[in-house]
């Protein structure tokens, strides 16, 4: 039975499958025209005015990502390390048809960057290209299977000693104290520190959602950090919408904050530890406790156990250790050529 095909819907056959698109004032979008939903989205689509959004241009395909639904469901993380990139797509390319975008133009556009942004903009050009795909912009998506450019490596993180941690709680001013007592405390990415507001604490627990993952933990809180917080509480009733790390009246940046940290450590002579550090050494603290992984990943908030284990199982092996070493203070034997003699 031959189906009726309404105007300006066209079929596409590609490698024997049949594909079907609307095409009007410049405007293409792939459609089902024979979908439950059809007749509202075609109407829709009749109706619709031309305007930037409906010629193929770069601009107009990141409007359209950024008013889709899968970007509306990113990670605010992942947001933000998205936009830049966005950016610099729309300054770079423009007006530019991305139908005409080849392979070698990304491959040779990734090598001239730098860094994370290097990776970044191979994964967002990617899922630009996908979109063009779905939208008939264009067949195929060249970026789909380029290998990412690897970052620079980096100093691994030192986790911070117990000689290190007793110094700094001994010897740092008070708001860099705070500052560490939060990142010790809640064991979260130094990004969600700033983001605690005096509500999210309850006198035992602070509540947070992760910006890099959107995942919402409820924290309970150590002694140190309960007092930590206690002190610097404020004594105005309400305190709702307050941050509990502020320059002034304001929010405190992460950029403030690290500089303040850096600062502190330098004086005190600790700089090789740094903040993201700090929740390595709240990992092993836990893992010294006797947590499980997924004791220890339910206030983290780490997906996997990968890195949790990579410093867990470092502590836990410390540990496993000095165990055995208590074991053998209690033999007074001495041992020549594998006999032991008591």
């Amino acid at each position: 039975m031959k189906r009726n095909i309404p105007a300006y819907v066209y079929k596409k056959t590609v490698k024997g499958r049949d594909y079907y698109y609307f095409q009007k004032d410049g405007l293409t979008v792939r459609v089902d025209p024979f979908s439950r939903d059809f007749l509202r989205e075609y109407d829709r689509l009749l109706n619709e005015k031309p305007t930037a959004i409906g010629r193929r241009t770069w601009k107009a395909l990141i409007k359209r990502y950024k008013g889709h639904t899968r970007f509306k469901a990113l990670a605010p993380r992942t947001v933000r390390d998205y936009l830049p990139v966005l950016d610099f797509i729309s300054e770079r390319y423009g007006n530019l048809d991305p139908s005409a975008m080849k392979k070698f133009h990304i491959v040779d556009q990734q090598e001239s960057l730098r860094g994370k942004f290097a990776r970044d903009f191979v994964n967002v050009i990617s899922v630009l290209l996908g979109l063009a795909t779905e939208i008939g912009w264009r067949e195929d998506n060249p970026a789909k299977d380029i290998r990412r450019k690897q970052t620079e490596t980096k100093a691994p993180h030192i986790v911070w000693t117990d000689e290190a941690v007793a110094k700094f709680r001994a010897e740092a001013a008070p708001l860099p104290l705070l500052i560490f007592e939060i990142g010790l405390g809640t064991i979260q990415r130094p990004d969600d520190w700033t983001r605690i507001n005096w509500e999210d604490f309850t006198g035992t627990e602070i509540r947070l959602t992760q910006s890099k993952t959107g995942l919402s933990l409820v924290l309970p809180c150590p002694a140190t950090l309960i007092s930590a917080l206690e002190a610097s509480r404020p004594k105005v009733r309400n305190i709702a919408g307050t941050p509990i790390l502020r320059t002034g009246q304001r929010r405190m940046t992460y950029r403030r904050m690290a500089e303040i940290m850096l600062r502190e450590r330098q004086r005190l002579g600790l700089s090789q530890f740094d903040l993201h550090a700090l929740r390595y050494r709240g990992v092993q603290e836990l893992a010294w406790a006797g947590c499980s992984d997924e004791e220890i990943m339910s206030i983290s908030g780490h997906s996997t156990k990968s890195m949790v284990r990579l410093y867990a199982g470092k502590a836990r092996q410390i540990m496993r250790a000095r165990q055995a070493n208590e074991k053998r203070k209690g033999l007074d034997v001495t041992v020549t050529n594998g006999n032991i003699h008591p």
